[in-house]
C-alpha cells in the first residue's frame, strides 16, 4: 500500500509543479494573487513549480525500494501536515474561505491520513512477519 500510495502522491505533487512551473499566474490566479511583475512570476514557477516537481521526484524516488518507503511516507505525511496547517491557521486567522482553500486542506487531510495508514500498516506486517 505504501508504495502505491507515494507513487500516486509523487504523480500528483509533479502535475502541480508542472502546472506552476508552466502556467504560474493560472495556477494562482484561483485563490485571487495577481501576478504583476517577472519577479512574482519566477517565484511562483519556483515554489508551485520547481519546489513541487522536487517532492513529487522524491515521493516516486522512496516509492521504488522498500528500504525507503517508510521514510518516504514520513517525508509525505509531514510535508503534507505543514502545508494542512498553515492553511489551517490562514483559514482562522485570515477568514479564508474559498472552495480552493478548501479542496486543498481535503487534498493535503487525505495525505496525511493515507501515508499514517500506511506506515501503520507496513509496521503491523513486519511485527507479524518477526512474531
Amino acid at each position: 500500500m505504501g508504495r502505491v500510495v507515494l507513487t500516486i502522491a509523487g504523480i500528483l505533487w509533479i502535475a502541480f509543479g508542472a502546472a506552476g512551473l508552466l502556467a504560474p499566474a493560472a495556477v494562482v490566479g484561483g485563490v485571487g494573487i495577481d501576478l504583476g511583475s517577472g519577479d512574482a512570476l519566477a517565484d511562483v514557477r519556483a515554489t508551485y513549480g520547481g519546489a513541487q516537481i522536487g517532492i513529487g521526484l522524491f515521493l516516486l524516488y522512496c516509492s521504488r525500494a522498500d528500504a525507503r518507503v517508510g521514510s518516504g511516507l514520513i517525508a509525505l505525511a509531514l510535508i503534507a501536515a505543514g502545508f494542512g496547517l498553515a492553511r489551517s491557521a490562514g483559514i482562522v486567522l485570515d477568514g479564508a474561505r474559498g472552495g480552493l482553500t478548501f479542496f486543498a486542506l481535503a487534498t493535503e487531510i487525505t495525505a496525511v491520513v493515507l501515508a499514517l495508514a500506511s506506515l501503520s500498516r507496513a509496521s503491523a506486517s513486519q511485527q507479524a512477519s518477526h512474531a
